[in-house]
């Protein structure tokens, strides 16, 4: 393919479709057979925008695709990003290093959960907090996190991550230490798995009551004081003792701030690495796609 000067913001898709077209018009040798090329039907031969973006395919309970018979995972950068969008839709089956089949790994598990309407949550703060908050309690129980679903700004549609942070970046620090919302719907995670889940708990904060708006029923209340961190000791004390497959939280919500994340040499490198793992971009990917995911020196 010929350079052109809309090549870095422009589809690959698009510019190649433009090519082939281009191609076909010219009378010379190097194109002789191309008449045997046969432009194949669009809506059962789907690229990547079609698929996911214009028919919302974002998780893997959305609509179906009866008469799809091949999905192109194009119309969108890198390939964490591609591999990240397969797996939430359950297209995905490689088991990488056990990644699903393994039977010794230990899961964490939440929800962003509906709540009261007076308070602006989407996923371009309270929610990407509450995915730290997971993050940061996985990494002192070593536990893998289960991502929730994520929502629209106001909107409350669901989204997937896919649509605020590089992909990217996140898999560049985290990369074993999550799995998709659709993964204890996979057939290569064990039964065992699916079915050793605890009852859910909830962190109540002031923040989190006043986020929510109510006190979720049927949990197991923790309750964090204005005037104590979330220290790995206090983490251990809850949650240490917990032997489940998968550590069920009802939501987290209002926990990630300087006000209840403790500042101690051991978290100092975890936090900056989910500084810069939740680097804001686009679904396709497009925003800050030329930024390095490393932690500045």
């Amino acid at each position: 393919m010929k350079d052109s000067p809309m090549k870095m913001e422009t589809p690959e898709q698009f510019l190649m479709n433009n090519e082939l077209r281009s191609a076909a018009t010219k009378d010379n040798r190097s194109f002789t057979n191309f008449s045997q090329i046969q432009i194949l039907d669009a809506m059962k031969y789907q690229n990547g925008w079609a698929y996911f973006q214009r028919a919302h395919r974002f998780y893997h309970d959305s609509a179906t695709c009866p008469q799809c018979i091949v999905v192109h995972n194009n119309w969108m950068i890198s390939k964490e990003a591609k591999r990240f969008r397969f797996r939430e839709v359950l297209l995905w089956s490689y088991d990488e290093n056990g990644y699903y089949s393994n039977l010794t790994t230990k899961y964490l598990m939440y929800s962003n959960v509906p709540y009261n309407g007076t308070v602006s949550i989407n996923s371009s703060n309270i929610e990407l907090d509450a995915l730290k908050t997971a993050l940061y309690l996985g990494h002192v129980l070593n536990r893998v996190v289960i991502l929730p679903r994520f929502h629209e700004t106001n909107k409350g549609e669901e989204q997937p991550l896919i649509n605020w942070i590089r992909i990217a970046c996140l898999d560049y620090h985290f990369y074993e230490k999550y799995r998709e919302n659709a993964f204890l719907h996979h057939p290569k995670v064990p039964l065992a798995i699916k079915k050793d889940q605890t009852s859910p708990f909830w962190i109540k904060t002031e923040e989190s009551m006043t986020i929510l708006g109510f006190l979720p029923p049927n949990v197991t209340s923790l309750t964090l004081s204005s005037n104590k961190k979330i220290s790995a000791q206090i983490i251990q004390d809850w949650f240490g003792g917990q032997r489940s497959a998968v550590l069920n939280l009802h939501s987290l919500y209002g926990i990630y701030s300087t006000k209840y994340m403790p500042n101690t040499n051991d978290t100092e490198t975890l936090f900056l690495k989910l500084e810069n793992a939740f680097q804001m971009s686009d679904y396709l990917q497009y925003r800050n796609k030329t930024r390095s995911c490393e932690i500045p020196r």
